[in-house]
């Protein structure tokens, strides 16, 4: 968990085209037993999932963290700690959440029925999730964000040549 620590960085604000999306992780299985006539669990924000909201500069570093709920206020709050508002167009979901964000800051959307996998973030969740379900089976929501902050790591640091290097300089301080 120290190593995880280690790897939460500040890269300063996210600029440009920047994505933002939330997720929900953990809960039940979504495939049931339907011999007994059960119906399969709810997908998205269904019951027991941890939502973990996240944005990404296109071509550039991520960000994301857990949190209690994915609301307006905490997308806002989000969004206001992490991404340069002057100097960015941030593209979003349709989400109610994001309504009000383009008072704050340039503001698009895109429709996942026609965009859902050539988006930046997308990939993200894809590669978090498979590390959450295969490698990781399970994060307790004390340490979710140490998980999270691995996840952002790994991707921010994919195309730097130097990686454990780095790596090293960063812990060692």
């Amino acid at each position: 968990m120290r190593i995880r620590a280690a790897m939460i960085a500040d890269n300063g604000l996210l600029q440009g085209i920047v994505e933002a999306d939330e997720t929900y992780v953990g809960g039940k299985p979504r495939k049931v037993d339907n011999r007994d006539g059960d119906k399969p669990n709810k997908r998205g924000r269904g019951r027991g999932k941890m939502p973990v909201i996240g944005a990404v500069e296109r071509s550039g570093n991520i960000v994301a963290q857990p949190v209690q709920r994915a609301n307006a206020e905490t997308l806002a709050r989000f969004m206001a700690r992490n991404v340069d508002a002057v100097a960015s167009l941030l593209v979003a979901d349709e989400c109610k959440g994001y309504r009000g964000m383009s008072a704050k800051m340039r503001h698009a959307t895109t429709n996942h029925a026609k965009h859902y996998a050539d988006r930046t973030i997308e990939r993200f969740w894809s590669l978090a999730k498979r590390a959450w379900y295969g490698s990781h089976h399970h994060y307790s929501r004390d340490w979710a964000s140490l998980y999270v902050a691995e996840a952002c790591y790994k991707y921010n640091i994919h195309r730097n040549k130097n990686r454990f290097a780095g790596f090293i300089r960063a812990v060692i301080g």
